[in-house]
């Protein structure tokens, strides 16, 4: 196995929060290891947080400009760091209303209703890495997000039993639907000098002359292979081009179509997920919806409204989430107290099915579709909460959705085209180990240093940095920046995604009771030596990774490697022992 990866040897700045990254992962559990860990992240935190750093290197009376193609949470992150940086940014999003009810004024990104059953109203865990991200960015997440739960405790519910497990304070992970996010990252956006189009989906790219072509779509109209909706086109010039528009990214197919005419090898690779889910949200929080007899006896009776449920069915191959949402109207995120409990009032429920089942139980319809389904998943829910959820689910424009794309791109960018990736237009991944959007956030973080490396305003760097370009052109500008932002993302991404195929379970069934036999075994050796060296040998990868663990993933892709070799290992000398004791 090759070393894992590090930061340049001379480069005190990436060496120092390469040190703390490791010494802040919430992998040792130890007493001693506490308060130096509650430093390291607080250092972290503070040497990230450089938001508003004007560029030296761009000229002030021509700046760049920067057009970002997608307004999800990486588009309007991505926004903000250029248009803070001295870029002039254009956002374009397709949806007419991300995040924001119809009758809403621009700028007032509010809730759009009609999103609650649809694809994109799922609830995102911004983990650890997500938050430093954020922080990086200048985006507050225990403080700027709007109806943000900080989780408090983990529950996982199988065969009859519930096992808890707390979350220490300050290691929680702010749970919000994408809806919240999105419109957060969008107001930051607009406050920073973004001008936000909605309703502007990109249909074509010209790389040489750098345009990009736009349809306006109609109101209420979205499909994307629906030309009907098109009432209009115009075109766009740019000098930089962000691709943030998904994993069916026109940015990147562009690219793709583009380079591979004129003789460039761009290859992207994907992979469909097969597993299905669907979402509802229910009008009360969990304790209402578990039988009382459950939640009034341990463990359950001490926990919080603040807390994620799960829930399996080995039968069915099936799992269900519980995620806890504060009502809008009590927008702002705090640290959870008694005070800030009763806003937590609504519950969304995400089911996730092998493929194609979800289908069958839709045609079927209420109730003879979901009953038995949902009994055996839910069989500690009352049998109205069950019933109600049966409900939502049938309900004809509440369609079953694919579990995700994993997409592996060559490159991250390409300089001469003035081009980047960023979330899932770059790398995309399944939703299994929760890392899609603290992965995409991330990436928007190291774009970020991209730009500061490259201006020479911090050390850290691929390639170029301390350029002086203030005689130069804003191409010879954006093309460093590009292949400086490739150099610093490539890498991970790739490990990131890698790390996703590889997760919990396999593409048909995914949950850890689906699992290789391997696999568990994996598990299960390193929790005992993690337990029984009191946390000096760090937890498995796997369950880092889904706590938010702030190493870079190509690290911790070595350190999987690691892991599987010592299981073979193992392996190995218990075939070894037993061959010796049967030949003695």
């Amino acid at each position: 196995v090759s070393p894992p990866p590090r930061a340049a040897f001379f480069d005190l700045d990436a060496n120092i929060c390469t040190f703390f990254h490791h010494l802040c992962r919430s992998s040792s559990s130890h007493p001693l290891f506490n308060e130096t860990r509650a430093l390291a992240r607080a250092f972290l935190i503070n040497n990230k947080k450089r938001s508003g750093i004007k560029m030296t290197s761009i000229n002030n009376s021509s700046p760049p400009i920067a057009v970002v193609a997608g307004g999800g949470p990486a588009g309007a992150l991505a926004a903000k760091v250029l248009s803070e940086r001295g870029f002039r940014v254009h956002l374009y999003e397709a949806y007419p209303h991300p995040g924001r009810d119809g009758n809403d004024k621009k700028g007032d990104h509010a809730n759009n209703n009609k999103s609650e059953k649809n694809s994109r109203a799922y609830v995102i865990s911004v983990n650890p890495r997500g938050q430093l991200a954020l922080n990086r960015c200048g985006i507050d997440p225990l403080i700027d997000l709007d109806a943000g739960v900080i989780n408090e405790a983990v529950v996982r519910h199988s065969n009859g039993k519930s096992r808890v497990r707390k979350i220490e304070d300050g290691q929680g992970s702010v749970m919000l639907p994408r809806r919240d996010l999105t419109a957060s990252l969008l107001r930051a956006a607009e406050n920073s000098g973004v001008e936000v189009h909605c309703g502007w989906r990109l249909i074509d790219v010209n790389f040489e002359k750098k345009e990009v072509m736009l349809v306006k779509v109609k109101e209420g109209r979205t499909d994307e292979d629906d030309d009907n909706a098109a009432t209009k086109e115009k075109t766009v010039r740019y000098d930089l081009l962000v691709g943030a528009d998904g994993v069916r990214s026109q940015t990147r197919n562009r690219l793709s179509n583009y380079l591979n005419e004129i003789g460039i090898d761009f290859c992207v690779k994907t992979a469909e997920d097969n597993m299905e889910y669907q979402v509802a949200t229910l009008p009360r929080p969990w304790k209402e919806i578990i039988l009382a007899e459950k939640v009034n006896a341990p463990p359950l009776n001490t926990l919080s409204p603040a807390s994620l449920h799960s829930f399996a069915d080995t039968k069915t191959g099936s799992t269900g989430l519980c995620f806890p949402v504060r009502s809008k109207s009590s927008s702002s995120t705090t640290s959870n107290n008694s005070d800030n409990e009763s806003p937590i009032d609504k519950c969304l429920v995400c089911v996730i099915f092998p493929g194609g089942e979800l289908g069958k139980m839709k045609r079927s319809g209420y109730p003879s579709g979901y009953e038995s389904a949902l009994s055996g998943l839910f069989a500690n829910w009352t049998p109205e909460s069950r019933s109600e959820l049966a409900q939502l689910l049938a309900e004809e424009d509440n369609v079953p959705n694919t579990g995700g794309v994993c997409i592996w791109s060559q490159a991250l960018s390409h300089p001469e085209s003035g081009v980047v990736l960023v979330g899932d237009a770059g790398h995309g991944m399944w939703r299994s180990l929760g890392q899609g959007c603290n992965a995409a956030l991330e990436s928007v973080s190291v774009l970020a240093d991209a730009i500061e490396a490259v201006d020479g305003s911090v050390s850290s760097g691929a390639g170029c940095r301390n350029i002086d370009f203030s005689t130069s052109s804003n191409k010879e500008l954006v093309e460093a920046i590009a292949l400086e932002y490739d150099g610093l993302r490539r890498e991970d991404a790739l490990a990131a995604v890698d790390l996703s195929f590889e997760g919990i379970g396999g593409t048909t069934k995914r949950a850890a009771m689906h699992s290789p036999v391997v696999f568990k075994f994996q598990i299960l050796i390193f929790m005992i030596l993690h337990k029984v060296t009191v946390g000096l040998v760090p937890m498995p990868v796997m369950l880092r990774i889904m706590k938010g663990d702030c190493v870079r993933y190509s690290t911790l892709k070595w350190e999987m490697k690691v892991e599987k070799y010592v299981v073979y290992g193992i392996f190995i000398g218990i075939l070894g022992f037993g061959l010796r004791r049967l030949l003695m």
